[in-house]
């Protein structure tokens, strides 16, 4: 096998007790981070007639997005398919951070009229979600007399 094409992480000049180093050296907040890397970025701006959800998904079709809304809790899914290689000896990756596969979040977000929801997809790849709140009523207020037994 020839190893002229394959990539090695020797060959950006380290040797392998600074491999290992970097390996031991790393925290857990950095593996913790890398995971919370792998989902998608959202804001949610709440007023007092609704909430407002704006999700970041660059990349990802349309067709590709899910959402429900079930038991007060928003779901969004969203699934990035890896790209078709073609293999041949001219171009090898010695780099892959972007992340293909399925991406979920959920959000506790009560008391909408589920019926109501909007979403909108934009062409820079954002997703606003738009979720109406019931408007309860405040109950009546009423005094209680207390009666006296003495």
């Amino acid at each position: 096998m020839n190893m002229d094409n394959k990539y090695s992480i020797f060959s950006r000049g380290q040797n392998v007790f600074d491999v290992a180093n970097d390996m031991l050296t790393k925290s857990v907040s950095q593996f913790a981070d890398n995971a919370y890397n792998h989902s998608f970025k959202l804001d949610i701006k709440e007023t007092n007639n609704d909430y407002t959800v704006h999700v970041d998904l660059p990349g990802i079709k349309q067709e590709d997005i899910q959402l429900d809304y079930q038991n007060d809790a928003l779901s969004i899914t969203a699934k990035r398919l890896e790209e078709s290689v073609v293999e041949n000896n001219e171009h090898n990756y010695i780099k892959r951070e972007r992340s293909f596969g399925s991406m979920h979040r959920s959000l506790y977000l009560p008391d909408v009229q589920v019926e109501a929801i909007k979403a909108t997809y934009k062409k820079d790849g954002t997703l606003d979600i738009v979720l109406p709140k019931l408007h309860v009523t405040e109950a009546p207020k009423q005094s209680i007399k207390i009666d006296s037994e003495i």
